[in-house]
């Protein structure tokens, strides 16, 4: 662990950001390109509930778009 702390220190990022991006990477993923609920990615990517994961996602594209509505546009 301090180890990783130390250069993740030295790379001016820390075990967090990098948590939020691969959860942001893998949930624009997942609803792009999976016909899963969104129920089930939510769940799949750790938050307890759907609306804390729409929240999220909401924040992370940065328009205020909603998870449905990212997956119906990415597919016209």
């Amino acid at each position: 662990p301090r180890v990783l702390q130390t250069k993740l220190t030295q790379n001016n990022t820390s075990f967090e950001t990098l948590y939020t991006d691969v959860r942001k990477q893998s949930a624009m993923r997942l609803v792009r390109d999976t016909d899963k609920p969104l129920s089930e990615i939510a769940l799949e990517l750790g938050f307890s509930e759907l609306s804390a994961f729409s929240r999220a996602f909401s924040n992370w594209t940065g328009k205020k778009m909603s998870p449905t509505v990212f997956r119906r546009k990415s597919r016209e």
